[in-house]
């Protein structure tokens, strides 16, 4: 293995977050080139192994697998926002841990949603509650998880006996913020088997709105109430991103998701950061970034 493709002068996450999604860059394309080229060396195996490994082994890979530091760099800087940052009146920052995992801070609250990460049960002191938009283990952590339910904060999902069960179609409250669920298909075979979620972030967040559709894949299914802010699809299950963001869902801004899913052999699954690009060139006007883990978007309402 390349000393050069697996080693950069700068560890992939200083690099990375150097860089900002909504300011096209040679250091942007430059660090989106080697976090790729990172990721292509560690195969679905090796990510496997790294999730099962103790805490000796597991250092180890990082040491010899790049992305496998950056994958931990990235949480280990999203635990420290998550408990001391705190979004100005009118803020909501969101951040992308992995996949189509986010955390999200608002001035009054803070969530997340469909966090997968061998650590994720760190942050579960600075959560206020968790969104999984279905039980496929690329978007749960069920230490998190059971955390949270030891600590008596809630867990909306469509698979678990809970007081916060939703099969689509039920409202929730949280703060000042307003959640809406809705049941969707991920596939043909997984009909009605994905909740997405229309999250009205609150009076302190100036009302923002994000859209977070999982792995919805049906274009016509995934309709939100009304325009959000923000919304976050799945890069390649089956959604027409350009046609969503400029005809159905409308939202001021797309972060395009699920990108290097390390538990996915390189040509079945694993998106690469380039395929976001190409899907954000065909959004018309609205505004379509493809963020790198650890990467915060920044939404500012009035």
């Amino acid at each position: 293995m390349a000393g050069a493709a697996n080693a950069p002068a700068l560890p992939l996450i200083d690099e990375a977050l150097k860089t900002d999604m909504r300011t096209p860059c040679p250091a942007r394309a430059k660090a989106a080139e080697n976090i790729q080229r990172a990721a292509d060396a560690c195969s679905a195996r090796h990510f496997a192994e790294y999730l099962q490994a103790g805490a000796k082994t597991a250092k180890k890979m990082r040491e010899k697998f790049a992305i496998l530091r950056y994958f931990d760099d990235a949480f280990s800087k999203t635990a420290e926002w998550a408990k001391n940052s705190k979004p100005r009146r009118g803020e909501t920052h969101l951040r992308l841990v992995y996949n189509m995992g986010y955390v999200i801070k608002t001035p009054a609250l803070t969530f997340a949603i469909d966090l997968c990460h061998p650590r994720a049960a760190e942050i579960a002191g600075s959560l206020d509650f968790l969104l999984i938009t279905h039980n496929h283990q690329d978007h749960i952590c069920q230490p998190l998880i059971s955390a949270l339910k030891k600590a008596g904060k809630p867990v909306v999902q469509n698979y678990m006996d809970t007081p916060h069960y939703s099969a689509g179609n039920r409202r929730f409250k949280f703060g000042d913020a307003t959640i809406l669920t809705k049941c969707c298909d991920h596939n043909k075979r997984l009909e009605k088997f994905v909740l997405m979620y229309e999250i009205d972030c609150g009076e302190s967040a100036g009302g923002a709105r994000i859209f977070h559709t999982g792995d919805a894949c049906d274009t016509k299914q995934a309709v939100p109430e009304r325009e959000p802010d923000v919304f976050i699809p799945h890069i390649a299950v089956g959604l027409d991103i350009p046609k969503c963001a400029k005809q159905t869902v409308r939202p001021k801004a797309v972060l395009i998701s699920h990108i290097l899913e390390l538990g996915h052999e390189i040509g079945k699954w694993r998106w690469p950061i380039s395929l976001g690009g190409e899907i954000g060139e065909k959004c018309g006007d609205v505004p379509a970034y493809t963020p790198f883990w650890g990467e915060t978007f920044k939404l500012a309402k009035a």
